[in-house]
């Protein structure tokens, strides 16, 4: 331990007041915090936790039939009664999306809803029928087990003539739960926060339909809700520069020094100073340790490593040479 404080206060001698005044902060802001290297803090950017994109398609069939798996247009019609399916693509607000309206007669596609039924004023009876919703998420990925499920209700009523009689498609109500693990993180749909990324780690949602009273002659929409989404998301550290200056004990830079970034991987970036002694490198993840060392070839440094704890942007970073000696030098 002695060893290594003396070793410490020898590197400490190289440094610019600006620089030690860093490094001090950096190794004794981790030791008050109990922060090692491996746990740093960093700078994060994550989506909003109650904020889930949901988009998907529907499809429907009658009786004993099965309803496709297609985000094509599809019908399904049964006497009087005919389905045409549904897109949607949305995001929650406060864990919330109503998914309904805007019904379309078929055979147009509908956008929005869970699909629109359409009631002529053929009389028919509807009771003892049932019909069957299948429901299909393409967003969010991941979703555990399978992304597409049913649900099914039975019909009741009858239609004698326009403004006589109804159907009734009366759905199990009962929310489904799902939960995902989407890592690919897609955009806002909405745009409504450029840049924000709104399906973004693990969560789960829970999805119900309701049930549709429609009148002959009329086109409804089927809607559902998707209510308690949440997730918790991925953070990505921040990317940040580090830059600084190779200098002779009299101040003056010294150019074509190879500088070398090695992160706690082993991976190795290098760069070289201007002719003024400047150096830079760009886009180097925040919350790291690395160990950045100078190499010269008329030049060499009592102190040619340095261990850097990368928080923020670090512009003071810098190597003084032991001796000038005779080559070009500004």
């Amino acid at each position: 331990m002695l060893t290594a404080v003396s070793t410490f206060r020898s590197f400490l001698r190289f440094y610019s007041q600006p620089v030690r005044t860093l490094v001090i902060g950096a190794v004794f802001g981790c030791l008050l915090l109990g922060i090692t290297p491996n746990n740093s803090f960093s700078l994060i950017q994550s989506v909003q936790a109650a904020e889930v994109r949901i988009a998907g398609y529907t499809n429907g069939a009658f009786n004993t039939g099965t309803p496709p798996n297609t985000s094509a247009t599809q019908t399904a019609t049964l006497l009087g009664l005919t389905y045409v399916n549904s897109t949607f693509d949305g995001t929650t607000a406060g864990g919330f999306r109503g998914i309904g309206g805007n019904p379309t007669a078929p055979p147009a596609q509908s956008v929005n809803n869970l699909g629109s039924i359409s009631l002529a004023t053929t009389p028919a009876t509807y009771t003892g029928n049932t019909f069957t919703l299948r429901v299909t998420f393409t967003a969010p990925q991941g979703i555990t087990g399978s992304n597409t499920t049913t649900f099914t209700a039975t019909l009741t009523g009858t239609v004698i003539s326009d403004n006589s009689g109804g159907v009734l498609l009366d759905f199990n109500n009962t929310p489904i739960l799902f939960t995902f693990n989407d890592t690919n993180c897609e955009a806002n749909p909405t745009g409504a926060i450029p840049g924000q990324q709104t399906t973004c780690g693990n969560g789960s949602f829970l999805f119900s339909v309701n049930d549709v009273s429609i009148d002959p002659g009329q086109t409804v929409a089927i809607t559902g809700q998707i209510t308690s989404a949440q997730q918790s998301p991925i953070t990505t550290a921040a990317t940040v520069s580090i830059s600084g200056r190779v200098m002779t004990m009299s101040g003056r830079g010294i150019m074509n020094v190879r500088l070398s970034l090695t992160d706690s991987s082993g991976e190795v970036r290098t760069a070289t100073t201007t002719s003024f002694g400047y150096y830079r490198f760009d886009d180097v993840q925040a919350g790291e340790t690395y160990i950045l060392s100078a190499t010269g070839k008329h030049y060499t440094f009592s102190q040619p490593l340095q261990v850097l704890n990368i928080n923020e942007e670090t512009d003071a970073v810098n190597f003084i040479a032991n001796s000038e000696k005779r080559f070009r030098s500004f």
